[in-house]
Order: C-alpha cells, then sequence, then structure tokens
C-alpha cells in the first residue's frame, strides 16, 4: 500500500483483452471492414464526406457525421454507438509518407 492508503496499479499485461457484447464485437468488425474497404480504394467514391456503416455495408453518406448516425441508428434499429461512421480522406489531403 502507497501512503495515500491506495493500492498501486498492476503492472500492465502482456495481453490486450476487451470485454465486448455483441454490438461491441458487431461495431469493431465494422471499423476492421472500413479500414479494408479504404486501403482497397472501394470507398474512394466517398472522399471527403462521411459515411455510416452497419454490418458491413455503407448505409449512409454525408457531410454531418451527427446527424448521418442518429440517421442510421433510426433506419437500422440499432443503437446509435453500433453505427461506425468514418470520414474518408481525399488521396490529395494525405501526406506523403516521409522518409
Amino acid at each position: 500500500m502507497t501512503t495515500n492508503g491506495t493500492h498501486p496499479p498492476p503492472p500492465p499485461a502482456d495481453d490486450v483483452f476487451l470485454d465486448l457484447n455483441d454490438e461491441g464485437k458487431a461495431a469493431l468488425a465494422d471499423f476492421a471492414w472500413v479500414g479494408e474497404q479504404y486501403n482497397l480504394g472501394v470507398l474512394a467514391a466517398h472522399a471527403g464526406q462521411y459515411i455510416a456503416v452497419v454490418r458491413g455495408q455503407v448505409v449512409g453518406v454525408g457531410s454531418d457525421a451527427a446527424g448521418l448516425r442518429e440517421r442510421a441508428a433510426r433506419e437500422y434499429g440499432v443503437p446509435p454507438g453500433r453505427v461506425v461512421v468514418s470520414y474518408i480522406d481525399s488521396p490529395d489531403d494525405l501526406e506523403p509518407a516521409r522518409t
């Protein structure tokens, strides 16, 4: 015990563990899907806008992230936190890698 009466934090674990419910797992899968699709160039048509994704599908596109999330949640019957909203960068907006 430390002098202020609290216990020191445990040492960091070697593995990271997330205790996600089904909705959290599905949202994490959708985040991964967005990254894969972006890297393949599939989402290039949406450059400069936000996309909303539910169950591995783009379900909305727009410039208002919050409105897009609310609308997609309402239309697909999921909690707003379940809707993955991601801004799609234009390749022209990205800085070249520094070497």
